[in-house]
């Protein structure tokens, strides 16, 4: 397929950094904007006709986040990925950990896909190949935290022929994680107090959609059940966080059908297979709303159905952020305040918010109860999302005069 203008730009500046020799590239994309299809093409382009993998290179390896079990041993996002691979003319397999002690077995002239999960299981061999192989590293913010899979990744791309680690959300809480993988793509040592240096070497490509994302909050006053609630979490000396959280959540549950309710009929009205996308805390939360919206006549149902047009109100769990592209025929989002990290948020805005929306405007609306710990935690979100904005409008306002300057 033919590349949109944004990933030939990003294409080319990996082609770019290519030619000064770096390891690596660090590849930052909205999320719904291409990132796949972007790296896919950067290295057929680069193993076809740059003469320093012509020869030098014979496995492609993609390693990434499985999401859930389907069963038959699937997994829905190595799935998703296989369906794009599939549909842009790339053979792959799926290689798992082999049993009994045996090597794994990776293929020439295809993308072998390798679940984060199994990193650890199939280090010896993907060092193996490493020196022979190009390797991508999606969702590379899911390998930032201290463990033995982050341990295999960075040693597989410390190893690897070139590697790209592409992603949404670039930060999540502390600048080293984020340094470490800066500092594998580049020739010098990236640390904390240079990491910005690196930063601005990400190559990170934008576009503009023209679609306009309108947010609101909607505060609902407090309950008297929340208020006893948060009356025991001081008697329990903060102790019973988990069970005010539950109790508040629970309170606003009957708002937020309300508002994904008004948002659906609004937004149907002029696209008949519309809806929202109304997010929940866990499955046990999805479950609990959907329970409710059904009750009221409301056409809902959990993510499997995400692509039914008779269903105008999709409930998800918040971690169920990645993946799949259905959403886009939903004009609104819906979602209460909970624990969690910004990449999470970020990823699931991308959603609805990707190529193939057609609609203007998007609403995001937050459901807060005023006055309460998850108002507090919904304030100290909303300073902690803007890292990664900010961090992305950094990468790309200097990423031509960094590399302009590191060249010379």
């Amino acid at each position: 397929p033919q590349l949109r203008p944004h990933q030939t730009d990003a294409v080319n500046a990996m082609c770019a950094r290519d030619e000064r020799g770096v390891p690596g590239h660090f590849l930052v994309m909205e999320t719904g904007m291409g990132k796949t299809l972007t790296a896919l093409r950067f290295f057929s382009h680069q193993l076809a006709h740059f003469p320093a993998y012509v020869g030098r290179v014979d496995y492609f390896v993609w390693v990434t986040p499985p999401g859930k079990k389907l069963g038959n041993n699937e997994f829905t996002l190595i799935k998703s990925l296989g369906k794009q691979l599939r549909r842009w003319g790339a053979p792959y397999v799926t290689v798992s950990p082999p049993r009994g002690g045996a090597c794994a077995s990776f293929r020439r002239g295809v993308v072998n896909v390798v679940a984060h999960d199994h990193l650890r299981k199939m280090l010896s061999d993907l060092m193996r190949i490493g020196p022979r192989s190009v390797v991508v590293f999606d969702e590379v913010d899911e390998l930032y935290n201290a463990t033995k899979r982050t341990s295999a990744a960075l040693l597989l791309a410390s190893s690897c022929w070139r590697f790209v680690a592409m992603t949404a959300t670039p930060m999540t809480k502390t600048v080293d994680r984020l340094a470490t993988w800066l500092g594998l793509a580049q020739h010098y040592p990236v640390m904390n107090r240079n990491y910005l240096v690196a930063a601005g070497e990400m190559v990170a490509a934008q576009i503009t959609l023209g679609i306009q994302r309108v947010y609101k909050e909607r505060f609902i006053p407090q309950t008297d059940l929340a208020r006893r609630a948060f009356a025991s979490y001081l008697q329990s000396g903060g102790r019973a966080w988990g069970e005010l959280a539950r109790v508040v959540q629970s309170e606003t549950d009957g708002s937020l059908c309300d508002e994904a309710i008004i948002l659906a009929q609004k937004d149907r009205e002029s696209h008949s297979n519309g809806g929202v996308l109304l997010v929940a805390d866990s499955s046990e939360h999805v479950a609990r709303l959907i329970q409710v919206l059904v009750r009221r006549g409301v056409a809902a149902a959990a993510a499997d159905q995400m692509e039914d047009r008779n269903i105008s109100v999709v409930v998800v769990a918040k971690t169920n952020a990645r993946g799949y592209n259905g959403a886009i025929r939903l004009g609104a989002m819906v979602r209460g305040v909970y624990a969690g990290n910004g990449a999470q948020r970020h990823q699931m805005e991308g959603r609805i918010c990707r190529i193939g929306q057609r609609r203007n405007e998007l609403s995001y609306v937050t459901v807060i109860m005023e006055n309460t710990m998850l108002h507090l935690l919904f304030e100290r979100q909303q300073s902690a999302d803007a890292i990664n904005m900010s961090l992305q409008q950094f990468a790309k306002k200097y990423q031509a005069e960094v590399l302009a300057l590191s060249s010379k």
